[in-house]
């Protein structure tokens, strides 16, 4: 396949999202504050550990999973803080900004012929103009530059935050930071600087079946935080949390830091990746120990296997032993289980293989030879 499809797209950007978050809104009320507290700092964790994971990608595809992955962490952290509102509103702009993102990146994808190192890319802005803008309206929009949809959503989780709970803000602004610096070096390398594969030399501009519905995403990634735009259907659930944000302190303030953010990761993105000229990661030479943690993933996979094969496999066989014994076998089908036990072990006896019995009758002679000497000879 070329790439994301239309559908594929829009299924991973939206639906594949909204069922978790959408979820925990509909079940708000089971939660006590304090496991919402939890939830709340667990996705500002998960925010800021996604971030870091797609600092070092190099499939285009896996830097926007690991963005979408880090912009979940975002919801579930607003979600903690008792506002599900903006966890709604914030899905709802996601899924305009990363649709487009992902459909760009299926235009780059079959425009450099199945190609999805981002390293191989490069120069394509001049020949993929459409893409390359629409593009960066969906990287602008999901780092929170003013006044596009990510900025409206994102900066309310933070200023929520830095009201509610000092804590999670600083773990979300440090992934505000992280996610400005991942995806304009994804920018960057994509679409600036000299072409570095034939692949990306030879591009051109996808069809208007493509560059149509990225103009149409465009438009909602830029103008979608408006929130008074839409019926009133729509925003009825979010307006009570979008008023209650809208009332608190500090929006100045939370302006200058959301601006200091975006544009901190924009100019250190630049600085690292914007005249790229090779296939290596200059993050490897600047900073070999945050590469190769980003690159490890903090050796999250090897713990958790490490966890699955050695100590939760082994813990539930045991269990189920002891429940196929125990519970089924005893105590629910009592005498009756205790004799299909020495049924079962009456059966293993009949083979059928003749020296499997030829055994079994010299180790019973010689049984019943030293029962007779040492045993029946006492009586």
């Amino acid at each position: 396949m070329a790439g994301p499809t239309p559908v594929s797209a829009l299924i991973h950007a939206a639906t594949m999202v909204a069922a978790g978050i959408f979820l925990l809104v509909r079940i708000e009320f089971l939660f006590t504050a304090e496991a919402l507290k939890l939830i709340g700092l667990l996705g500002a964790v998960m925010g800021l550990y996604a971030g870091f994971c797609a600092l070092t990608q190099r499939d285009i595809k896996k830097v926007l999973a690991y963005s979408t992955l880090s912009q979940l962490g975002y919801m579930a952290a607003a979600f903690g803080l008792g506002l599900p509102g903006i966890a709604l509103f914030h899905l709802m702009t996601h899924a305009f900004f990363k649709a487009l993102m992902f459909l760009g990146s299926g235009s780059v994808i079959h425009a450099c012929h199945h190609e999805q190192d981002i390293f191989s890319y490069g120069g394509l802005r001049k020949k993929m103009p459409f893409t390359a803008y629409t593009f960066l309206i969906g990287v602008m929009a999901i780092s929170g530059v003013h006044f596009l949809s990510g900025y409206f959503s994102k900066d309310a989780i933070l200023l929520g935050a830095y009201n509610l709970d000092l804590v999670i803000f600083c773990i979300l602004y440090a992934g505000a930071v992280l996610t400005a610096l991942y995806m304009f070096r994804l920018y960057f390398l994509t679409f600036c600087g000299s072409a570095r594969s034939h692949a990306s030399a030879n591009a051109n501009e996808s069809t208007v079946f493509m560059t149509g519905p990225l103009m149409v995403l465009a438009l909602l990634s830029i103008f979608g935080g408006f929130h008074a735009l839409y019926p009133s259907q729509i925003v009825e659930f979010m307006l009570p949390d979008i008023n209650l944000v809208a009332d608190m302190p500090n929006h100045l303030w939370m302006n200058m830091l959301g601006l200091i953010a975006w544009v901190s990761g924009l100019l250190l993105a630049w600085k690292i990746y914007g005249s790229q000229s090779n296939e290596s990661d200059p993050l490897a030479a600047i900073s070999p120990t945050v590469f190769q943690l980003s690159t490890s993933k903090l050796f999250f996979d090897e713990i958790y296997s490490f966890y699955v094969n050695k100590i939760q496999d082994p813990f539930f066989r045991f269990l189920e032993v002891m429940e196929l014994l125990l519970i089924s076998g005893l105590f629910v089908r009592g005498t009756a289980g205790v004799a299909g036990l020495f049924a079962l072990l009456g059966k293993s006896f009949y083979s059928g293989k003749i020296h499997s019995y030829s055994f079994w009758f010299v180790t019973g002679t010689l049984g019943f030879l030293v029962y007779a000497i040492f045993g029946g000879g006492n009586n």
